[in-house]
Parts: C-alpha cells; sequence; structure tokens
C-alpha cells in the first residue's frame, strides 16, 4: 500500500498562484472548469477609485518606465514629494517677498498716478481760466480802442 499523505505528495501540490500587483498579492482562483489561461491579477478585485488589481500594476509599471528604474524603492515617491515640499518652502519666502514689493510698486504707481491726473486736472482748469482773462481782456481793449476812436 502507498502512503499518498507524506511528503512527497506535498511537493506535487503547487504553490497557490498570487496577484501580480505587489500591493495585493491575494491568492487567485484556479483557472475555470475548462481549464484555460491561469489569472496573473485578481479577476473581481477593485481598489479606491475604481481601479483594478491590473490596471494599477500596469500604471505602477509606466511609473518605473519612466523613472528610469526597474525597481522603483519604496519610499521613492514619499522622498521626492518631500523634496518638492522642501524646493516649495525654499521659494515662497522669496516669492512672497516679491509679491509685497510688487503691491508696494503698484500702491506707489497708483498713487503717482492720481497726483498726476490731479496736476493735469489743475492745469487745465488753469489754461482755461487764463483763456477767459485773456478773451475779457482782449475785449476790454476792442472797448477801449472803440472808445478813443471816438
Amino acid at each position: 500500500m502507498v502512503d499518498n499523505e507524506g511528503p512527497a505528495a506535498e511537493e506535487h501540490v503547487p504553490e497557490q498562484a498570487r496577484c501580480g500587483f505587489r500591493k495585493c498579492r491575494q491568492p487567485l482562483p484556479p483557472p475555470g472548469p475548462r481549464g484555460g489561461r491561469p489569472y496573473e491579477f485578481c479577476p473581481d478585485r477593485t481598489w479606491p477609485g475604481g481601479k483594478t488589481c491590473k490596471q494599477l500594476a500596469a500604471a505602477e509599471q509606466a511609473l518605473r518606465e519612466a523613472l528610469g528604474d526597474e525597481a522603483v524603492p519604496a519610499g521613492a515617491l514619499s522622498d521626492a514629494g518631500q523634496a518638492f515640499e522642501q524646493a516649495a518652502a525654499a521659494v515662497t519666502g522669496p516669492l512672497r517677498t516679491l509679491s509685497n514689493a510688487l503691491d508696494a510698486v503698484t500702491a506707489h504707481l497708483r498713487d503717482e498716478i492720481a497726483a498726476a491726473v490731479g496736476q493735469a486736472d489743475a492745469a487745465r482748469e488753469a489754461a482755461a481760466e487764463a483763456d477767459r482773462q485773456r478773451d475779457a481782456a482782449l475785449e476790454r481793449a476792442a472797448e477801449a480802442e472803440q472808445t478813443a476812436e471816438r
């Protein structure tokens, strides 16, 4: 009699396949009753945002290719995010200073323009008054000439 319960029997049982998405790694169901290709990713699982394991694995692979590295370190994205945050914080102060300086220049220019407009209005008024006085003087001079001729 042959003992099928020993270690030799366990060697014939293949290890259960796992999802190919690195963050999932859930056991995969066996192929259907008629066989077929074994599953590479979870057939029914969805992640937040409605993405499947296959879609997320493809996005992860695209990210690896975009970064030019086959093995993206686990903290690479968070490190990149922190580096960006530090760079943004470093330029925030100078940009705020520049913005404040631009606001001050803009306010000063508004004051200067308002003063120039006021001076131009006053000059127009003075010119109009001078024209009125000239016309009145010419009129008086004409009257004086007529009186002298009589």
